[in-house]
């Protein structure tokens, strides 16, 4: 999202809003030039995300290819292990894998 400063000036709350809840990055223009980016700060425990999406977004920007990088690191969903026909999963597999002895 791009902003003007006079209307990020009359309307900084609403904008503060927009990035703190929606995690949006608002780039502050002055005469129609970017001059500064209003975004959320990253949590200590997503750091390696942020500068995956710093370096995603560079090489973007040098290639000229339009790259949009989640403003979160995606979540996958939890998946239940699979359960082989005689009640092993796979670790259990590997496991005893490591402890048979080849003769």
């Amino acid at each position: 999202m791009r902003v003007k400063t006079a209307d990020l000036r009359n309307n900084l709350s609403r904008y503060i809003r927009e990035v703190r809840e929606n995690s949006e990055t608002i780039v502050v223009c002055d005469r129609d030039r970017p001059v500064a980016v209003l975004s959320p700060v990253a949590d200590e425990n997503d750091l390696e995300w942020e500068q995956h999406k710093v370096d995603m977004q560079a090489l973007a920007r040098r290639t000229g290819m339009p790259v949009r990088v989640p403003a979160k690191r995606p979540t996958t969903p939890e998946q239940e292990p699979l359960v082989a026909p005689d009640g092993r999963v796979d670790v259990d597999t590997v496991a005893a894998m490591r402890e048979e002895k080849d003769y």
